[in-house]
Formats: structure tokens, sequence, C-alpha cells
């Protein structure tokens, strides 16, 4: 130790010392604290503040003077300098003066008890409180006999003694360092190496204050070193076949940083980045690729642009190679047994178990009838497998010698081996706990667990079923700590003789939690951990908002109680994990009041919540509806309530316009539709109209001739007003609201211009002392059918954006202009003279041509016909092609609405880039589907696709260009009993619905990962 309580100065040998840094005190680790009072120097004192040495080479490489380093520090706040402001680096360190500096460094305030705990250090003394609150701190002991002492010096082999073992550094073994005393040269020798000091010190003086400063200065910058204001990628290498370790200068937001790996200009796939604690050395895991022969860069993405400074990093890998062979056991006996295994261990230049198959080694013995061989096993090792009971082979006397080599370099291993006595388990070593994919842990009903049971006979070697007699009665297997939900089985499952453990959850778990798996095979036996995560099993409820209005005569509505369910880490579950068949049967739902009925609702668009049946028709307002949700399990207890208040009975209160109206203006017989919808007094949309009644209007504002037809968008599509004059009123009766509800349409005729409106009134029936009619709320819409005659229209082609190039494609044969789904319609946008949008029959442009047939191809349909058109007037169609990628400039002549013929032209650009979804949606978010029923996958959706050429895909034409927009399909989801069967064929994609389905969930995806679902559920 540096101070003993002898007062002897003596080196402190081998202490292995444990600090964590607080604000205020500092302490050892229970039971450690005697050995941590046996030091004090300013080295421990920074080792305190910072932390442990790091990077010491670095940090010493400085080419500051030690009064530069002795300015910093003070600069920084580390050091206050001393009495005299003089830097006195020359001069020797005391006790005192070390605790002064310790007690600064670790940021504590002095203590001044009334009494002193060593009988050398008054009250009187200037380092009383220093050396108090070192002592209290545990930063320093005594001499012996109560004393400090604390005038004594220290050497500087006792300072670098001290410095080496707080740095962690492994003293050298047998080293000699000139000087330097032999309790101190290992020490000395791994400071010197790790660059902690340099040389040329003189090891048995005194340790001056400038000395201590320069190592101190290197603990102080390697514990802080300067962190740059913008990361680089500082370097980049192989650490393992498979893996890339990639060196940042400083901490990133491991969420965000990204990385890719190219070999050359190829894109190398990725499995995983981990990270270090320090988040500055990210490890790339590759997937299903080893690093091969070549130079590989590495990029770093994710971060904002302006906080990196070098983003990427090469480094040169080389081909796998094996550089070790071993024999793992250090016995040189083998068992009798016509399969008698030895293993062995073969290491590449990663250190890592080499990748390379039992195909690339050799081995043989010397014996014509051993019948010698290499296996791999799946732990990466591997097994010479031999015949040890041959002809000529003499049990406890024989000796075989076995020489395995590598094929390529014939790196080569040898050991003699003495036959023993047939193999019995003598040990067992439960293998690697391997989860389901990329899990770590269990969490869903019904997820594996797999371990593999290695045994190993008496001489150390793997053994199995083949060497000996196993079966699963063998073996005895537990989990604990008990209660838990977890079952395990060891058999033989894959006919291979080895053994393996199958820990299956047979129900998911409220909590998380780790348990022993404990297998005994005889006398041998081995334990391993399994992880378990809570299976977002709800341990508590809590009601969502309810913004629905429940009110008298609502007797055949449902209504839903959003419930939310939490786990026991307070992770709020998803709809679809809280209505799963274990967390339904913890939920228990309760209603009461004047009700139909209720239950809790597990599938559906409203699963999660509590569905109220509609009211009894003897419910009246002001009632109270009570709604409460329980859990009532051994692992949670909880209970959560609400109330809802029965509302007055509704009745139509207005008229709400549902979008943005009818268009203002139309030209050459343009339709334009609208829609109004009948709200209640909670603002809800509603249908009946018992007691008013609906007045509809149609007036031709200016008196002029229009033929503009007014019509109902309902069932019967109803035409509400036909005449050129006022039409009179259309009446909406009790039972109309739907009707209604489901808008209306201006049809436009050419040349029929003029004005007119159509208004609706909502009118309450008289009823009881009142005998009139009350007018609750009036809404029109207006559109004016304009003579192009009089107006000034310009025209230009509509932009055609890109074509993609499908006849060169060669996946579609037979393309034709008109008939094919990617072409575009040559179309003509037309404005009038302040800029508003005027819509345009297509059918009028009259011919088309293009530049550049090579790249566009375009064509006629000459079978349109708009009865609405002049008949005079020749009506086409014109589409264009994308053949091959080019450019080409199209022209069209275009039938203007004075009777003008117009010439106007634009450009259109093929491009031959693969066709990519840019959109995908469900039109059927969620659909009922009756059980025993085939439909088209894309049907049930309602599926709609957009591709990067801007051309849509529905219904047939989905299935009919799938090889361009590679949709597949999948079926996740299924809940229903033991019957319940969903099938989805990959090539039709016809969905089969079989048994007792509750609800599934059908998904398209497209090739680039997007996606689109529905939800599909029972009547």
């Amino acid at each position: 130790m540096l101070f003993s309580r002898k007062g002897v100065k003596t080196p402190m040998r081998d202490s292995s010392y444990n600090f964590h840094t607080q604000t205020q005190q500092k302490f050892s680790r229970g039971g450690e604290k005697k050995v941590m009072k046996k030091s004090l120097s300013l080295l421990l004192s920074f080792a305190l503040v910072f932390g442990l040495f790091a990077s010491m080479a670095s940090a010493a490489d400085t080419t500051l003077t030690t009064a530069q380093k002795y300015q910093e520090l003070k600069d920084k706040g580390i050091l206050k300098g001393t009495t005299t402001g003089s830097d006195e680096l020359g001069r020797t360190l005391t006790r005192a003066e070390f605790a002064t500096i310790a007690i600064a460094l670790a940021k504590l305030q002095e203590e001044k008890p009334a009494t002193a705990t060593f009988t050398d250090v008054t009250s009187k003394q200037w380092w009383y409180g220093a050396i108090e609150a070192a002592a209290k701190a545990g930063l320093v002991e005594g001499t012996g006999n109560g004393k400090f002492s604390p005038k004594n010096d220290v050497t500087v082999q006792e300072v670098i003694k001290i410095a080496a073992g707080i740095a962690g550094l492994k003293p050298v073994e047998d080293a000699k360092v000139e000087g330097a005393a032999s309790w101190a040269a290992g020490a000395i020798q791994a400071a010197l190496d790790a660059g902690l000091i340099s040389t040329g010190l003189d090891y048995a003086a005194k340790a001056t204050r400038g000395q201590t400063i320069d190592i101190g200065y290197a603990v102080f910058k390697a514990a802080n070193p300067d962190v740059p204001t913008k990361v680089s990628v500082k370097e980049a290498k192989a650490a393992g076949v498979q893996k890339v370790a990639v060196t940042l200068d400083k901490a990133v937001d491991a969420d965000k940083a990204k990385f890719t790996l190219k070999k050359g200009s190829v894109n190398v796939v990725l499995d995983k980045t981990t990270w270090s604690e320090d988040k500055k050395v990210a490890t790339l895991v590759l997937k299903d690729v080893k690093i091969s022969e070549g130079e590989y860069t590495v990029t770093l993405s994710g971060l904002d642009a302006d906080s990196v400074a070098t983003d990427s990093a090469k480094f040169t890998a080389q081909n796998e190679s094996v550089k070790s062979i071993d024999f793992v056991t250090s016995v040189s006996e083998i068992a009798y047994s016509k399969k008698a295994k030895v293993k062995v261990a073969a290491k590449n230049q990663y250190e890592e178990l080499a990748s390379f198959p039992a195909s690339y080694y050799s081995v043989f013995t010397g014996y014509n009838n051993t019948n010698e061989r290499v296996v791999k096993a799946e732990d990466g090792h591997l097994n010479i497998v031999l015949d040890t009971d041959a002809s000529g082979i003499i049990q406890g006397v024989s000796q075989i010698p076995l020489t395995i080599y590598f094929n390529d370099t014939r790196l080569t291993a040898t050991k003699t081996f003495k036959v023993g006595n047939a193999p019995f388990v003598q040990k067992m070593q439960l293998g690697e706990v391997k989860y389901d994919g990329k899990k770590t842990s269990l969490t869903g009903a019904g997820e594996v667990a797999n371990v593999a049971v290695n045994l190993f006979d008496q001489y150390g070697n793997p053994v199995n079923g083949e060497q000996i007699t196993l079966s699963a009665a063998n073996f005895n297997a537990f989990v604990t700590p008990q209660p838990n939900k977890l079952t395990v089985k060891v058999d033989d499952f894959n006919g291979d003789y080895d053994y393996e453990a199958k820990v299956t959850l047979s129900q998911k778990e409220a909590k998380s939690g780790t348990y022993t798996l404990t297998v005994y095979a005889g006398g041998a036996s081995d334990t391993a951990t399994i992880s378990v995560t809570n299976g977002k099993v709800v341990t508590k409820v809590a009601f969502g908002d309810f913004d629905k209005t429940i009110a008298v005569g609502d007797t055949a509505k449902s209504f839903y109680v959003p419930v939310i369910g939490y786990d026991v880490d307070g992770n709020t579950l998803t709809k679809e994990e809280l209505s799963d068949a274990i967390n339904v049967a913890r939920i228990v739902p309760n209603v009461s009041g004047p009700v139909n009925g209720f239950r809790f609702v597990d599938s559906g668009p409203n699963k999660g919540s509590i569905e109220i049946q509609g009211v009894t028709a003897a419910a009246i307002a002001k009632q109270v509806i009570f709604v409460s949700a329980s859990i009532t399990q051994i692992d949670a207890q909880d209970y959560k309530n609400t109330t809802i208040t029965i509302q007055d009975q509704r009745v139509p209160t207005k008229l709400v316009l549902d979008g943005s109206g009818a268009a203002p203006k139309a030209v050459l017989g343009a339709d334009s539709e609208f829609k109004y919808l009948i709200k209640d007094q909670y603002g809800e949309t509603y249908t009946s109209l018992a007691g008013h009644k609906i007045n509809v209007t149609y007036t031709n504002l200016d008196q002029t001739t229009s033929g503009t037809l007014l019509v109902a968008k309902d069932a019967a599509n109803t035409v509400v007003g036909t005449r050129a004059a006022d039409s009179g009123t259309f009446v909406y009766g009790s039972t109309d609201g739907a009707a209604f509800n489901a808008g209306f349409k201006f049809d436009t005729k050419p040349n029929q211009f003029g004005t007119v409106q159509f208004k609706a009134e909502l009118i309450k029936l008289p009823h009881g002392t009142v005998t009139t009619d009350t007018t609750l709320s009036a809404v029109t819409q207006t559109i004016q059918s304009i003579d192009p005659t009089k107006v000034d229209l310009t025209y230009s082609l509509k932009d055609l954006g890109n074509l993609y190039a499908i006849v060169d494609s060669g996946l579609h044969r037979g393309e034709d202009p008109v008939t094919s789904h990617v072409h575009k319609q040559v179309k003509v946008a037309v404005k009038d003279s302040a800029g508003n949008d005027v819509a345009y029959p297509s059918e009028l442009v009259q011919h088309v041509t293009v530049s550049n047939r090579v790249a566009v191809d375009a064509k006629a349909d000459l079978t349109v016909n708009n009865p609405e058109l002049p008949g005079s007037v020749t009506q086409t169609a014109y589409y264009v092609l994308g053949n091959k990628a080019g450019t080409a400039t199209v022209n069209a002549t275009v039938y203007g609405a004075k009777g003008e013929i117009i010439q106007t032209s634009g450009t259109v650009t093929v491009k031959a880039d693969p066709v990519e979804v840019a959109k995908i949606s469900a039109g059927n978010g969620d659909i009922k589907k009756a059980s025993g029923t085939s439909t088209d996958a894309y049907a049930l959706m309602d599926l709609k696709v957009v591709d990067s050429y801007d051309i849509e895909y529905t219904k047939t034409k989905i299935a009919e260009y799938n090889d361009l927009i590679g949709i597949t399909y999948s079926i996740t989801g299924i809940k229903g009993d033991a019957t319940a069967k969903v099938y989805v064929d990959p090539n039709s994609h016809i969905v089969s619905i079989n048994g007792n389905v509750k609800e599934f969930l059908l998904t398209a995806t497209a090739a680039n990962g997007k996606s689109a679902s529905t939800l599909v559920y029972a009547p």
C-alpha cells in the first residue's frame, strides 16, 4: 500500500478498486471500504471524478508543457492553484496537499468536526477540513497509531503503481525496468506500453507536482476527450466473418443513425446493428453473406446533414481463413464406441469458430477400419467421429493418433488418444436459448424456446444417442419458479440422435420475468435462463372518450364505449391486443339501465369496446346508463366505471352541405353534383323526417329556356326539376330522409344556357298549439350553363406526365394504345378569361400526331359517343402508349366551343424505369363477409393501386397487370374456433373463408413494401 498504518512507504499490491462517482461522497462497494482507504494520490482523485483510464496513449500524446496542462486544469476548475500563486511544479507533494487536491477534484466540501479524526491533524491547521472530508469520504486512511502523517511525501514509482492499478492495466510478468524496484516494474512496464508515462523517469525519486500533473492530465483527457462539433466515421473494419465494426468520434443517437455497407458498388444486406454502451461503436451484422476479399465502404445516414463531418470510411477485407485448430478436450483418452467423438475448435482470423463446412477438413488415424470423418456441430465446433470398437483396437491399450487439417492451407493439429472404456454421460451443457425469429424472449401463447442439450462422456468428448442408449425418459426437466405458464419437454425431435429441450409458453404472461430451466440426465445436469416478456396482457383498464349521444328512441342503434387497456408496464394495448382471447376472458363488462343488452366486442371495427345494444322503448330522457369494466385475476385487480345520460329524442334541426358544393359554371353539357345532409340537434346525420318535411324548389333565375335538369341521386335517380321555367315544389316526406341525403346533380345541356337554383327548406309541421309550418333551415345551390360563344376560352393539352415503355419491356404482348390500361388519354384543359377551369368534353379532340413514333404510339377510339354533343361534330378519344424510352411532342387539333378548330401541343416522356407502386389503398377498411364464401382479394378490399406513372388500377386490372405492380396478399389475425380456416390462393388471389371465422386481416403488399389492409369480420 502507498501509506501503511505503520507509516512505512510500501507498494500497494494488486488491489482491486470499483469506484462510482457521486456529486457528494465517494464510497466503495460493501465490504471493500477499507481497501479503498488504503491509498491517496492525485491519480486516485482523478479516477474518482472522471472514471477509469481510457485511451491512455492518445490522451498522453500532447505538445502542451506541464505548466500549460496545469493551467488548463485550473481553467476548467479542476484545480485551484497554490496559496503562493506560484505553480511550484518542481516541488514534491505532501499527504496534506494530496488531501486538499483530492476533495477539490471530488467536489467535496471541507468537513470540520469538533473532534479530530487523527491525533497529528488539528483544527488550527489549514489542511484540517480537507483531510477530515477526505477521510469521511473514504478517500484516505491514517498511517497507523491514529496518525495521518500530513507532511510525508510519495515516490514516482509509487504513483505509477497506483495509476496502473486504477487504470486496470495488467502488470507485465517478469518485467525488468531500469531504475525501478521489482515490485513496481510490472506496473511501470504496463504504463509505458499504454502510453500513460514517458520513458526516462527516476522512479525511486520523490514525485513532484509537475510529474503528478502530467499523469493526471493524461487521465483527465482520456476521461474527457475533446468532443468534435460534428460526428465523423473514424474507422471501419471487419470484426468477424459477418460483422463490421464502425467507430465514430463522438456519441450519436442510435435510434436515428443508420448505416449502409457496400462492397465496391454492390449493396450488402445487413441483418441488424448493435451499439456499444457509449454509442460510439456500431457493429453491423451481415445477412446471409460473409465478409470476403475486397474493398468495402460504410456510410452513415439518418442524422441531420449539418451535424456530420465525414459520413463514410473504407476498409479492405480478406477472405475467411483458418488460423488455428485445437482439440477442445484436455484428456488424452477416447471412449470405446462404434461412433466415438472428439471435439475440435477451428478458429478464423477473428478468433471466431470458422464458418467452413466439414468438407473443408480432412482427418486420418493411421488405422484402416476406424471410418474417421469430420462433422460440423450446430454450435460451430467440429466433431471427429470414428470407430474405436474396430478390429485390432484393444480397449484400454490401443493408442489412436488423430490428425486433422484444413484442406486449403494444410494447417494441422495432431493428438494421440488412448482407447478407454465404453462411454457414459458424465457432464451436460445446455446450449444457447433460441427463440422464434429475432425474438429475445417468449411473448405469445404457443411460442417455443429451443435449447440444445449437449452431453459429454467421461473423457469430455461429445456423446449422444448414437453411442449410448437414450430416450426422453432418461431426462428430467422442469422450470422454476412456480407457478408459471411454461412447459418443457426433452427429446430427439428431428431424429439426429441429439437431444434438445423445448420450452413452450402455454399462455401469455401478465408480467415479464426470467425463469430457470433445469435438465437432469442421470448424475449430469445444467441450467439455462428462459426470458418471458409480458405478452400485452391487460392488467388495468380505463374508458376512452365516448363522443356519441344516446337519445330516447335509439332502440335499434348500437353504441360503442371504447375501453383502454394497459399492461403491467403501463403500455397502452392496441385494439387487436385488447381483444385477443386472453384479454377478453380477463375483462368483465357490465351495463345497467334501460338498455336492450351489452357485450364486450372482440372482433370487427369496434373491437375493444363495450357495445350498448340500444335503449329500451320505455327509456326516458335524463335516465342514466352505468357502464363498468373490471379485472379480477390473481395477477391483477382493477375496476373502472362511467355513466351516460340519455338525451331527448332526436329531431331534424338543420341541413348541412357535405363537401364543396356544385360548380358555379358549366359548359357544353357538363354535370355537377352536390349533397346536403339532414342533421339532428346533436349534430349527427339523421334520416327520419317524422313531424317534418323538406320542400325542394327548382327555379330558373333568369327566366331563360335552360334545359338543365335537377336529378336526385337516390336509388331511382328521380328527376326533381325538368321545366324550362319554375318547376314547382318537390316534397320529401317523413320516410324520405335517406333519399334526400343521397344528394343531387345539375345536368346541363349543350346549347341551352341560363342560371338555375336549387333550394331546400327543412320545415317543422304543425303540432300541438303551433298551427303553421315552421322553417328550421334553408339552403341553396346555383349553376350557370354558359354560352361559349360569348366568353373567351383558352385551350391547352393537359399534362400527360410520363409513360412507361410497356412495349419495349416485353412484359405485355399486343398492347394497343386504345385498349391498354397503361395508356393515357389526350385531353384538353379549358379556362375562361378569369383563369377558371371550365369542364370540356374529351370527345372533341379531332386528331393527334406525335413527333417520335419510336417512343410513343397514338391511336383514336372512334366508338365514343356523347349523345349531348351535336351530331355534326366528329367525336373521338385519342390515347398515347409508351413504346421505348424517349420524348415526343404531341400535336392535337380540337373542336372549339365556338365551332373553330384549335391547334395545341405538349410533350410526353417515355421512361424504362420499372413500374413501382406509389399509392395503395383499401376502400373497405372493414367489411362483413360470411363464412363459406370465396371472393377475389382485390374485390373484397375494394383495392386501388396507383403506380409511379400515375396509372390507377382497380378491380380486374389489378390482377391483369400484376406482373407490373406485383401485389401479393396475406392473411393474419384469424379469430374463431378450431374450424376457422382462411386461405388466399397465391395465383388466383381468391380468398376462401371456411369454418367459424370471427375475423381476419387481409393485407395487400406491393414489391416495394407499401401495403393496405382490410379487416374482414363475420356478419
